[in-house]
């Protein structure tokens, strides 16, 4: 009842259970039906959770002058204790502050147990499907605009673009809703196909898989065919009302008159006024709706050649009738384009609505990401701001940075090569997925600092590197005979993990990650048409360097493979678990971002 959407979390469930004891105990709930009011607390060595106390419609002053409302939460507070040992997680500590509400403490080594012992699992399932979750067709705008003044802005909105669709996409496949991306390959500049080659590549063999090709020759023989027929009934049809009124308003046309006159229809060109589609399908302008200056668009010639919009109609219907999905459930078709080509996306949507019962059966969201703009040294370059020389700044960028580090050990080989253009593709995503998507992003290209932070995407793959290094390190000493192997979860006393920083790392990262991927699709499970649509694919990127800069303190200040003493055995298995189920976490996010983890740097 209280879960905002159709897939829910341990996290989630267990925040609804605890909002369920206030709603039990309280008749005018406020706000205490929505989850999220239950926030994690900034001091964990206080409380892990807070619920404040807008959740029980109180005031600091309230509380301290009304004795029944004390009375009332105290009895929440008991049988939140009571009830958690039911829960996905136990409560060991509920208390009631008097200015922030009810601070919570969860059952640390409990919590221990049941999360690293999930997340190192062979195949953790971190959502559970509650009820119908509607497919979502995923359309990503197509080329570029060829007579664009900026050429290099276009490309790099079309990165944009191209990164966000990708990202939404994986998030959808590993939450287990089914979803289709829409953007043919041979439509993306031949920079930005070796930037997201992987990603690219796997749509494209699906397409080919599903004898979709990216060309208006071949769709012309199938759903391209059945569109310009239907085109041509539907103006013949119009042609022939038109003149049964002008016939009536003018009787002395003569036969040969109205023969000429069918003649010159069948060689006029067809337009569709958008304007209708949306009156005559009662859709939302403005705001959050469609464009206000949609009009005529002409969808064949007078050679009946099919228009560019007619075209991408028909890839969008073929495409939508691969998508796997049970009938009477309608799909979410979210359209994604760059701020140049939006207008034509919703040109190209408004005409497949008027063609396509699918489509119209279907809930439209559209989505202009915000623009990408550069600061570059030689502004006097045409080369400058596009991909390719971003990337090439990158990598020079890290090159300089690996010589000041080594000196003249610094290595151009194949292998080195490769990492640093891996590490500079990792950079220029995490620059474009952090930014929220409707902001510029704003890629600096001007000299940095070479530290480690520098680059937010490098510094995340290099704290996968350390701990890829530190599992090496004690693999290698165990075949020493230095430490014994890991033994199985369930024997490792995680009693041991005593420290707020290692606290911080489960609770604060590895419990809320999850929900943090699911909260990247926003509100698109509850949104209706003409309302705005709240997607966040940049909470990954900043999850991920925000885990790495605590993971990088942690990792700093506490050694973990110490002496192998007997009395530190324990310590050190119940830290290598909690590290290897970071290690997963952070996987999980690379891998939802389509950046290839480095296991040394």
């Amino acid at each position: 009842m209280m879960a905002t959407r159709p897939i829910t979390t341990e996290c989630l469930q267990w925040r609804c259970k605890l909002l369920q004891v206030i709603i039990n105990y309280i008749t005018e709930q406020g706000d205490s039906r929505n989850p999220n009011m239950i926030r994690l607390h900034r001091d964990i060595s206080v409380a892990d959770f807070t619920l404040p106390l807008k959740c029980f419609n109180l005031t600091p002053s309230l509380v301290s002058k009304a004795e029944d409302d004390r009375n009332k939460l105290e009895d929440i507070l008991e049988t939140i204790s009571t009830s958690s040992q039911h829960w996905p997680f136990k409560v060991s500590d509920a208390k009631l502050h008097p200015e922030n509400g009810i601070l919570l403490k969860l059952d640390r080594l409990d919590t221990f147990k049941k999360i690293i012992t999930k997340y190192t699992s062979q195949n953790p399932e971190y959502f559970s499907i509650i009820e119908t979750v509607r497919p979502i067709f995923i359309s990503a705008a197509s080329g570029r605009k060829r007579d664009s003044k900026n050429p290099n802005l276009e490309e790099r909105n079309q990165l944009r673009c191209q990164m966000v669709t990708h990202h939404l996409k994986a998030v959808c496949q590993f939450m287990g809703i089914k979803v289709k991306h829409l953007t043919m390959p041979d439509e993306v500049s031949p920079t930005i196909y070796n930037l997201t080659e992987e990603s690219v590549k796997k749509n494209r063999e699906s397409f080919e898989n599903n004898s979709l090709v990216a060309s208006s020759k071949s769709l012309s023989n199938n759903v391209l065919e059945t569109f310009v027929k239907q085109l041509e009934k539907d103006s013949e049809l119009r042609s022939g009302k038109q003149r049964e009124a002008e016939d009536g308003d003018e009787s002395k046309l003569s036969e040969g008159t109205d023969a000429n006159s069918r003649k010159k229809q069948k060689t006029t060109s067809i337009s569709l006024n958008l304007k209708d589609v949306i009156l005559e399908q009662n859709l939302a302008t403005g705001g959050h709706g469609y464009l206000s200056n949609l009009g005529e668009i002409e969808v064949l010639t007078e050679e009946r050649s099919p228009s560019r919009q007619l075209i991408e109609c028909a890839k969008l219907e073929f495409g939508l009738k691969t998508l796997e999905r049970e009938k009477d459930i309608p799909v979410m078709a979210l359209h994604i384009s760059t701020p140049s080509q939006s207008h034509h996306q919703q040109s190209v949507e408004l005409l497949w609505r008027s063609l396509s019962e699918s489509a119209r059966n279907s809930v439209p969201l559209h989505i202009t990401i915000g623009p990408v703009s550069v600061t570059a040294v030689t502004a006097n370059s045409t080369e400058v701001g596009s991909v390719a020389s971003i990337i090439a700044s990158y990598e020079s960028e890290l090159r300089e940075a690996s010589a000041v580090k080594y000196g003249d050990e610094v290595q151009d080989n194949e292998d080195e090569i490769k990492k640093r253009r891996t590490l500079a593709k990792a950079a220029i995503k995490f620059d474009i997925l952090s930014t929220a998507l409707g902001s510029t992003v704003k890629i600096d290209m001007s000299p940095k600092d070479l530290n480690a932070e520098s680059r937010p995407g490098v510094f995340v793959l290099y704290n996968y590197a350390r701990l890829s290094t530190l599992f090496k390190k004690f693999d290698h000493q165990v075949e020493a005979g230095i430490y014994p192997p890991l033994p199985p979860v369930e024997e490792v006393s995680f009693s041991c993990l005593r420290e707020n920083e290692e606290w911080k790392l489960l609770l604060h990262y590895v419990m809320q990650f999850p929900d943090l991927v699911a909260e990247t699709l926003g509100n698109i499970f509850t949104i209706t048409q003409g309302s705005r649509c709240n997607l966040y694919p940049n909470k990954v990127c900043r999850f991920l360097y925000s885990l790495s800069r605590d993971l990088s303190v942690y990792y700093s200040r506490t050694h973990i493979l110490v002496e192998p003493r007997p009395h530190l055995i324990p310590i050190i298995h119940a830290r290598l678990y909690l590290l290897k189920t970071v290690m997963r976490v952070m996987e999980d996010a690379l891998r939802l971002l389509d950046i290839e983890p480095l296991h040394q740097m």
